[in-house]
């Protein structure tokens, strides 16, 4: 559906493609975790960061992600603005979701 929807517009913009021959399609893997916002900033082992699951705006947050990951590095100490992109987040959901199951 997708290179579908790809060809399609491409005809709108430049309709002599259509008697062009597609020869190859890739897929680009956009890994994304269930609540689609990235995961950024330390782990429980000390020393690893990680910057995972940025979807389809990995080339966009790029710089921001960079910035902020340096600057945990740096200053061994989280910023700010990273504490809605933590591991820790999916933690909290668990036990909320066991409280309310039980």
């Amino acid at each position: 559906g997708a290179v579908l929807d790809l060809l399609r517009f491409g005809f709108e913009v430049l309709p002599g493609i259509y008697d062009l021959e597609l020869t190859e399609v890739d897929v680009g893997l956009r890994p994304a975790f269930s609540d689609h916002l990235p995961i950024m900033g330390p782990t429980s082992v000390d020393g690893v960061y990680l910057a995972a699951g940025h979807y389809r705006g990995g080339i966009l947050l790029a710089p921001a992600t960079a910035h902020y990951l340096a600057d945990a590095l740096l200053n061994r100490e989280q910023p700010a603005q990273l504490d809605p992109f933590s591991c820790a987040r999916f933690l909290q959901q668990a036990q909320e979701g066991q409280e309310a199951a039980g």
